[in-house]
């Protein structure tokens, strides 16, 4: 268990004694940081950086904390200035690129992004496929080419609307995903093959995953594909209709946690307690879209009449039919949103 309040008064009593230990003030900033106190921060990281101008991995860590404060200009002179000292330093690199397509700049941005495959802390790793990488610079007319995804569902969900741009430079195309995504993706424009991730692999000549097609297509704010992509199966969609209630009142389906396994689930997770008070609103039909529920939460949703499905939703083919059938959707940063 994280004891930062604790940790924060010791680095204090150990500065207390020595002031000029640059250690110190490094862990005391990323202690500060995990209290949300970005201020303080970002003066233990000037304090560092004051004793040992040179220190990547506190410039680094003074770009996150000037993000946090939205001063992403002052982030990203922080980001180059670690990588004016260490060149290599790859989260230096990849959160440049995060925070470049924060402020649009499409171009260099997924560029930078490409550096995650050498973050040490990113989340996904590179296939070791036999079959050479495509980035965009051999012709693939003729030749089949395998996408994969490589990080979340509402990763995948977003990135495959460039699927019909590969196959519209000729090559045939095998998308591999997530299985809960493999029925709602089965009929995507644009592929000839579709799989879930762990079956075996028809032969292929060249792969690429699914969120370096951005840099690929050199796709800007202006061009991203933005067309009704996805689509819900007419048949599910019926059979959920007899689902729901049979009255003319708005019906919104609502989601306020993502998976709780996921490294950003505290900043985008809602407690369902503090929903109660639109649940009871007899002038609207709430629907759980929420997998998964705790015994408290499947307890509140039945206290105030809210109906829900969880094991009902197989996969995202039935999620997407159940929104298709609803007026509004209130999601926090989760697959079902995007």
């Amino acid at each position: 268990m994280a004891r930062h309040e604790e940790a924060l008064e010791s680095y204090n009593q150990a500065l207390a004694i020595n002031p000029m230990n640059a250690r110190t003030y490094y862990n005391r900033g990323i202690t500060l940081r995990h209290l949300k106190r970005h201020t303080e921060a970002l003066d233990s990281y000037n304090q560092v950086l004051a004793i040992m101008p040179h220190y990547p991995e506190a410039l680094y860590n003074r770009g996150i904390v000037l993000e946090d404060l939205k001063n992403y200009e002052k982030a990203l002179e922080s980001y180059r200035q670690a990588q004016f000292i260490k060149p290599d330093y790859a989260q230096a690199h990849w959160n440049e690129g995060l925070c470049l397509l924060l402020l649009g700049d499409f171009e260099l941005g997924w560029q930078k992004y490409e550096w995650r495959w050498k973050n040490e802390f990113f989340i996904s790793e590179l296939s070791d496929f036999q079959q050479p990488l495509w980035l965009g610079e051999e012709n693939i007319e003729g030749k089949t080419l395998l996408l994969h995804s490589e990080q979340g569902l509402g990763d995948t969900i977003q990135f495959c609307r460039y699927v019909k741009k590969v196959k519209e430079l000729g090559a045939k195309v095998i998308l591999e995903v997530q299985a809960p995504l493999k029925t709602l993706l089965q009929n995507l424009d644009g592929v000839s093959i579709i799989l879930s991730k762990g079956e075996a692999l028809p032969t292929f000549d060249y792969y690429c995953p699914l969120m370096s097609l951005p840099l690929i297509f050199k796709v800007s704010i202006e061009t991203i594909e933005n067309a009704n992509y996805l689509k819900s199966d007419s048949v599910k969609t019926k059979i959920w209709q007899a689902k729901l209630n049979p009255t003319q009142k708005l019906k919104v389906g609502f989601v306020w946690r993502g998976n709780t396994k996921h490294q950003n689930d505290l900043n985008r997770s809602i407690p369902l307690e503090k929903f109660i008070v639109l649940l009871t609103n007899d002038k609207i039909d709430f629907y759980c879209l929420q997998k998964e529920l705790t015994p408290t939460e499947a307890s509140i949703l039945a206290q105030t009449n809210t109906p829900f499905f969880d094991d009902e939703l197989n996969d995202f083919s039935d999620t997407a039919a159940l929104i298709e059938l609803m007026d509004v959707i209130i999601s926090v940063d989760t697959s079902v949103a995007h």
